[in-house]
């Protein structure tokens, strides 16, 4: 049985000024390191997140937040075969464990936790799939993408997201709306084991319904978020613990 929690509109929609810098060393946890691929790719959905939000896709832009924020950490995403309607299809993946302590640091027991675990297509991110997953296997969000129409009708779905590894630190790239993700967060590269079996209602404008990523490993980020500036918070204002119906499982 899955409850699925939605996020309260306008938290990771900071649309602004673009604001582009490399933090080396910041707070202590940032590598001191050059330019990486990912953050053109980074910067280009940056972008893209901030016209959905000037236009008012709020969806559109709170959806491009986390592959953004994952990408600005220097991880190159993961080409992979997605099963739609029962046609592979090719995706890029990336993943994020969100992890809150005590004492707001790696040094404190884990209090809370969530994985994140988004794929998209196209230069301009045609489609895209989101599901938030608590340990081991609680949808607390999701949504599909497809273009400006996100559908959020999910029928029946399973989804798994387990931490593999954690090793090393990240070059971070500041950017707009990833900022509230990962500024002042313990960043280290890592690896995600994950999968989803996701069926959705579909919608105008949003029709695939079936989608499946076999359990595999995918690259990511495990960010230790900050007790200061409201980091200490963050998880349970992703959720905002809104009760939703059961989800049932898909077979």
């Amino acid at each position: 049985m899955y409850v699925r929690r939605l996020p309260r509109p306008g938290t990771l929609a900071r649309i602004g000024a673009v604001g582009v810098a490399i933090c080396l060393g910041c707070s202590g946890h940032r590598a001191t390191a050059p330019a990486v691929p990912s953050y053109t790719e980074a910067e280009h959905l940056d972008s893209l997140a901030q016209q959905a939000g000037a236009s008012g896709l709020f969806d559109r832009s709170r959806l491009l937040t986390y592959p953004t924020a994952v990408l600005a950490e220097g991880i190159t995403p993961k080409t992979v075969s997605i099963s739609v309607d029962g046609a592979p299809v090719s995706y890029q993946v990336v993943g994020a464990e969100l992890l809150q302590t005590s004492a707001g640091s790696t040094n404190g027991p884990p209090t809370d936790s969530v994985f994140v675990i988004v794929a998209w297509q196209g230069a301009n991110v045609d489609e895209l799939i989101y599901t938030q997953v608590s340990t081991p296997d609680t949808i607390d969000d999701d949504a599909v993408l497809a273009d400006t129409v996100a559908n959020e009708n999910l029928i029946g779905g399973t989804a798994t997201a387990a931490l593999a590894t954690a090793s090393g630190n990240c070059a971070f790239l500041d950017l707009t709306t990833a900022a509230e993700l990962v500024q002042g967060a313990t960043c280290s590269r890592a690896t995600i084991t994950a999968g989803f079996h996701l069926e959705y209602s579909p919608i105008a404008g949003n029709t695939d319904s079936l989608f499946v990523l076999t359990s595999q490993a995918i690259p990511g980020v495990r960010l230790v978020l900050p007790a200061s500036t409201g980091g200490a918070d963050l998880l349970a204002r992703l959720r905002q613990i809104v009760p939703r119906r059961p989800i049932p499982s898909v077979r």
